[in-house]
Parts: structure tokens; C-alpha cells; sequence
């Protein structure tokens, strides 16, 4: 295509407030369609899109059923949380660390988000989004996920 035919979009919102934010495959890449992988950290995305040390919570939830598996425990040190500094955490005391019914409790919601998503795109999903500090969660965007 020529540059003349080039265009761009851009869309400005407010931040939605991040208590944990994820990064949802609506098909999960090893286990398939029927589950969804979920990769979750505390504070806004860029603690999992950017270059941290270290491993968020990964979840993997049936879209049927309610099971949830962990499949890793988070041990990221830094959360980011807009607009002050990184802070350091203590990924071990956090709840989705020592609850088992609060990690179940977050992947049967992500397996909800990823049914809402797929039925409204038509097509499996890359979702990222958050979870506000009163249990709301928040999709920041989504888009068709690659090599589905």
C-alpha cells in the first residue's frame, strides 16, 4: 500500500483502576478451546506486557465446569501503579498466593470475561484487562489471538 494510503486511529480513555491486572488467551495454546489461559499481576498491565523480572500468576480455567488449575505462582517483585513509582510487593502475601478459593474465584471470572469476549468477536481472543479493588473487572482491549 502506498503512504497516501496510510491512516491511524487513535483513542484516548481514562485509565481503568488496576488492583491485578491479566492478559487473557481465550483458547488456551496447550490445553485448547474449552480452557482459557490467564497470566495475572498486581497493578496495571505493563508489570506483565513490559520486561519484569520474574513470573505472573498463571491460571488456566475450563469455560465450562468452574475448574481452575494454577499452572505458576507469581514471583514478580515490582507492581506498578500509576501515577506513583513501581513499588515493591511481596508476591507471597498476596491473596491469589495463599487463597486457593481466591485464585479459583479470579479464573472462573476470567473464564466468564473470555465467554463474553468470544461471543461478541465471533473468534477466539488475545484480552487485556484488570480487576478493580471492589471485584470489577475492566476489558482495556482485545483482539483476534494469533494461531487460532
Amino acid at each position: 500500500a502506498s503512504a497516501g494510503g496510510a491512516g491511524m486511529a487513535v483513542v484516548v480513555h481514562a485509565a481503568a483502576p488496576a488492583a491485578r491486572s491479566f492478559v487473557l488467551h481465550t483458547s488456551h495454546p496447550a490445553r485448547g478451546p474449552a480452557w482459557v489461559a490467564a497470566e495475572v499481576a498486581i497493578g496495571v498491565g505493563e508489570s506483565l506486557a513490559g520486561a519484569a523480572e520474574g513470573t505472573a500468576w498463571r491460571l488456566a480455567a475450563a469455560k465450562a465446569g468452574g475448574a481452575v488449575e494454577t499452572d505458576a505462582f507469581a514471583n514478580l517483585s515490582l507492581a506498578l501503579d500509576p501515577p506513583a513509582l513501581p513499588r515493591t510487593v511481596d508476591y507471597s502475601t498476596q491473596r491469589l498466593s495463599a487463597d486457593a478459593g481466591a485464585r479459583e474465584e479470579a479464573g472462573r471470572a476470567l473464564a466468564r470475561v473470555a465467554a463474553c469476549c468470544e461471543a461478541f468477536f465471533g473468534d477466539a481472543q488475545d484480552v487485556e484487562g484488570c480487576f478493580s479493588g471492589d471485584g470489577g473487572v475492566t476489558v482495556v482491549q482485545s483482539r483476534p489471538q494469533p494461531g487460532v
